[in-house]
């Protein structure tokens, strides 16, 4: 499932269900912003990218996307 705060959605690195791919793309239709990681990022959530030594604030201001780029990121991204 996304994860919300303050009404940015973002979602996990594992295959999006039907469910994820909807809240996803109706977050995208109401124009909020969507978080979208790189396909190089291995790790399921923020908590193991935390483990990891990721910066995710970093992470999250560098892929955050909104409008016509997050629906272009997103296409992208449910290919994987």
């Amino acid at each position: 499932m996304p994860l919300a705060l303050k009404g940015d959605t973002w979602p996990r690195r594992r295959q999006p269900s039907r469910l994820t791919r909807a809240r996803i793309e109706k977050a995208i239709k109401q124009g909020k912003k969507v978080v979208i990681f790189p396909s190089r990022i291995t790790e399921k959530d923020l908590n193991d990218m935390v483990l990891k030594g990721i910066d995710v604030n970093s992470m999250l201001e560098s892929n955050t996307y909104q409008s016509l780029t997050a629906t272009i990121k997103y296409n992208e991204w449910k290919r994987l």
